[in-house]
């Protein structure tokens, strides 16, 4: 199960409301798309966070969850089950999914994202301290960035508008 999110946004002149519209993911279900109301320290954290998954959480056993915001779909990158390292003898190797589960990449908006295996090795990192991955340079946690704008291209049918409670908060919104 992975948590994307897609748009965060205000409302209210005086007295504002804080919503994040998020997508859950997952692997063997379609995703459900919602918009979430939230306090105002959760919003600003997550406000730079538009086309990461900010929560993580594998079907293996005894395994964490994981909250730290980094590009989505990692749970399967690297998993040989859902796809390979393809490449030649000297280039750079970049994370292929199999064609049975070629439909996660645009699930997770990387359809036109690669993730090779430096990035990669680099990702699991951030992942294992719990820090937030932006990319080289920044690419991903700047407005209009490549997940962000892959994202917003496809069109959701079904806008779900539900309290969550998060619990790495410790508060209900």
């Amino acid at each position: 199960t992975s948590i994307v999110v897609e748009e965060t946004f205000q409302t209210g002149f005086l007295i504002k409301t804080y919503y994040i519209k998020i997508k859950i993911i997952h692997a063997f279900r379609p995703p459900r798309v919602m918009t979430v109301r939230v306090p105002r320290n959760f919003w600003l954290t997550h406000q730079q966070h538009t086309g990461m998954s900010i929560f993580r959480r594998s079907g293996k056993a005894n395994a964490q969850d994981e909250y730290s915001p980094l590009p989505p779909g990692l749970l399967f990158v690297g998993d040989l089950s859902y796809g390979s390292w393809e490449g030649k003898t000297g280039e750079m190797k970049r994370w292929r999914f199999h064609q049975a589960y070629h439909y996660l990449s645009f699930l997770f908006g990387q359809e036109s994202l690669s993730i090779t295996k430096d990035a990669y090795k680099e990702i699991l990192g951030h992942r294992k301290m719990g820090t937030a991955y932006y990319g080289k340079n920044n690419k991903l946690k700047s407005k209009n960035t490549a997940t962000e704008q892959n994202i917003s291209q496809r069109p959701f049918k079904k806008l779900f508008k539900k309290l969550l409670f998060f619990p790495q908060i410790g508060e209900k919104p």
